[in-house]
C-alpha cells in the first residue's frame, strides 16, 4: 500500500464541474445518478447492477472509499454540477499498480456525456498524480470495446501499451497520435497508429489486422466526435 504524498486535495474546481470527496449525504444523489445510467454503465462496470446502485450500497461504498482515503491509498471523487449540485459521475486515484504507478478510474452519467467533462477530469487527475512523491507513471484501464472510455486517455496523450482482451496474444502495444484541425464550424479528428506484434509468429496476423483497422478507427472517431469536440 502506498501512502501518497502530498495528499490529494478534497476538492478540485474545474469550472463546469467540481470534483470533491463524497460525504454520507451524497449517497442518495450518487445512487440516483448511477441508477439513471445503469444501461449505459452495466456493460463496463461490474458494480452497475440493480443491487449495486441503491442508496444503501452507495453509502457503503462511500464509507469504504473514505476509509481508504484516510489511509492514503486512494482518492475518490464525485463529479458534481456547480449549478445544481447534482452528481454527474465519479473518478479516483487507486493504488493498484507496482510501486511508482497509480491508476485512474472513472465513470460518467449518460446525461453528462458529450461535453468533454471526463477529458478535463482525467487531465486534472493525471497532473495531480504525477505531482505526488514517488509516482512516476499513471495508467488507465478500460475494456477495449469501450471506445468512449478509451478515447479519453488517447486524447490526453496516453500510450496504449497493454492488451488484456482477445488482442493480447497478437499485439504488444499500439503507438498512436491524435490530430485535430478545423472543419467548417467544427473540428476534424484523425488518428495515426503503429501496431507492434507480440512476436514474429503473430506479425502476419497483425499486418492483416492493420489493413482492417482504418474502417474501425473511422467509425470510432465518428462516435467520439461529440466527446472530443466538447
Amino acid at each position: 500500500m502506498v501512502d501518497v504524498r502530498p495528499r490529494p486535495p478534497e476538492r478540485i474546481d474545474l469550472g463546469d464541474v467540481v470534483l470533491r470527496h463524497y460525504t454520507e449525504a451524497d449517497a442518495p444523489g450518487l445512487a440516483a445518478a448511477a441508477a439513471a445510467s445503469i444501461d449505459h454503465l452495466s456493460p463496463w462496470m461490474p458494480w452497475a447492477t440493480q443491487d449495486g446502485v441503491t442508496a444503501q450500497a452507495m453509502a457503503t461504498f462511500i464509507a469504504e472509499t473514505n476509509g481508504r482515503a484516510a489511509e492514503g491509498s486512494e482518492a475518490v471523487y464525485g463529479l458534481f454540477d456547480p449549478t445544481d449540485g447534482r452528481c454527474r459521475g465519479g473518478c479516483g486515484l487507486h493504488d493498484r499498480l507496482a510501486p511508482g504507478g497509480i491508476e485512474i478510474g472513472y465513470w460518467l452519467a449518460a446525461e453528462a456525456t458529450g461535453r468533454g467533462l471526463m477529458a478535463r477530469t482525467v487531465a486534472a487527475l493525471t497532473d495531480l498524480a504525477l505531482a505526488m512523491d514517488d509516482i512516476t507513471w499513471v495508467e488507465v484501464h478500460c475494456d477495449e470495446a469501450n471506445d468512449r472510455s478509451a478515447g479519453v486517455p488517447r486524447r490526453l496523450g496516453y500510450e496504449l501499451t497493454r492488451f488484456t482482451g482477445p488482442l493480447k496474444p497478437l499485439v504488444a502495444r499500439v503507438e498512436g497520435e491524435w490530430r485535430f484541425g478545423p472543419a467548417d464550424a467544427g473540428t476534424t479528428e484523425t488518428w495515426s497508429w503503429t501496431l507492434h506484434p507480440s512476436s514474429a509468429l503473430t506479425a502476419p496476423v497483425v499486418a492483416l489486422l492493420a489493413r482492417m483497422w482504418p474502417a474501425h478507427a473511422r467509425q470510432t472517431l465518428d462516435e467520439l466526435a461529440p466527446v472530443l469536440d466538447g
